[in-house]
């Protein structure tokens, strides 16, 4: 497989030499057990754009004029990516005729196309006989580790389709399945549950390919250091996932109302017994927002001090906030949450500000008392919080020694050791 997912091959040739060379890249790209799609301009069907991952296109498919022909391969390009994500371009051309001009030719597509998620391979050739041009696309993605990389792991993915629904349906038909799941969540989350099952086999059935460990080796040889920005984001894709408006309120919803910020604490359990035993009120937590570039400002480390009595000089509080270091037990912070104008933040939850907040039926009475979804915690994050927050709620007292009564003894010891 050279690619997962499909391979979509435009050219509009026209003379019957060129015509049959296309012809024998699709035919042979299918022959190989590809998914390839062919259009002589750009398609009217957007399914064509669909699960696309390589192109392979003809640069001057508006004629001679370059200015044209760059733009409309640029907007096919911004097509397919709105569809798929990820793109790789080959550049099939007979105007390639020097390294200087190949590099050209991809800066100023690159340019006009603007979109990190789109990866130009070097253009070649039409001279180049199709088999041999499948060899160099080949190459020249392994040529990039990054690349490489991510094709490696989505043909882990794809390869573990088939053994998952074999694995999930070997065990019990669907009707079975949905109802132990029923029994466990109720009706409320019952299709997103499905979801989480499949993923849940699906992970244990992709297995990483000795490709995959070689280009992790490489990029490691050369990666850049990682700055706070691209961490959080990464951390925050890993922690937090969005849902959409019409989903049921869950536990580990994080919710917004003009400036304030909650934590919805309610337990699963109870959402899923809804329709049986109805929830008039849901537990939530307040939390207070703390913007990134806080951590970088001093008057706003001077409050954040103040406000959450850490015991740190100011140059050690944005590490008391990341790893929670001197914070008292009644705080936790949820680190690098995004909003939906993509700004990236820090909740700090404070356990003693537990909150009820009316509920009639589902998120869009929440919505109707002013109150926005944000995010959803994901696993195992919303697990470490509900455990941290029933360790403080359910902490209990006992009687501590006086510590005139401990003084008292050390000094008994302390005259006995110098008799």
């Amino acid at each position: 497989m050279l690619v997962p997912g499909s391979i979509l091959v435009i050219d509009d040739a026209t003379e019957t030499k060129e015509k049959r060379k296309v012809n024998d890249l699709v035919n042979s790209l299918r022959k190989d057990g590809e998914s390839v799609l062919f259009s002589d301009s750009m398609p009217d069907n957007e399914n064509f754009f669909e699960k696309v991952r390589l192109l392979i296109i003809d640069l001057y498919l508006a004629g001679s004029n370059k200015d044209e022909s760059y733009i409309l391969c640029a907007n096919i390009i911004k097509k397919i990516i709105e569809k798929s994500g990820l793109l790789i371009v080959a550049i099939w051309t007979k105007h390639v005729t020097d390294t200087e001009k190949d590099k050209q030719i991809v800066k100023e597509l690159g340019d006009i196309v603007g979109i990190s998620k789109v990866i130009f391979l070097e253009p070649f050739a039409k001279e180049i006989s199709p088999k041999k041009l499948v060899k160099k696309i080949k190459d020249s993605m392994g040529s990039k580790p990054q690349c490489g990389l991510l094709l490696e792991t989505e043909k882990c993915i794809e390869k573990a389709r088939a053994p998952t629904v074999s694995d999930i349906l070997s065990t019990a038909s669907i009707h079975v399945i949905l109802g132990s799941l029923r029994e466990e969540i109720g009706d409320v989350a019952l299709h997103r549950e499905i979801i989480y099952l499949f993923l849940k086999v699906l992970g244990r059935h992709s297995k990483p390919n000795k490709e995959m460990e070689a280009y992790v080796k490489q990029i490691r040889k050369t990666s850049p250091k990682i700055d706070s920005t691209k961490f959080g984001k990464i951390f925050g894709l890993q922690s937090y996932y969005e849902v959409n408006s019409e989903e049921p309120t869950w536990t580990g919803d994080i919710l917004k109302k003009d400036s304030k910020y909650s934590v919805v604490l309610t337990p699963a359990c109870d959402f899923a017994q809804h329709k049986r035993r109805p929830i008039d009120y849901i537990k939530t937590v307040s939390a207070k927002r703390i913007n990134s570039d806080n951590l970088s400002d001093k008057e706003s480390l001077k409050e954040i001090k103040s406000t959450f009595k850490i015991k740190k000089n100011i140059e050690e509080i944005p590490k008391a906030i990341l790893n929670g270091s001197g914070l008292k037990d009644r705080f936790y912070v949820l680190k690098f949450v995004k909003d939906n104008q993509n700004a990236i933040f820090h909740l700090v939850l404070d356990f003693q500000r537990v909150t009820n907040i009316p509920f009639k039926k589902d998120a869009v009475s929440l919505q109707e008392g002013g109150w926005e979804r944000i995010c959803r915690i994901d696993t195992p994050i919303i697990d470490n919080l509900l455990q941290k927050y029933s360790t403080y709620s359910s902490r209990i007292g006992v009687k501590s020694i006086p510590s005139k009564i401990i003084k008292s003894i050390a000094d008994k010891i302390e005259r006995a050791s110098d008799s």
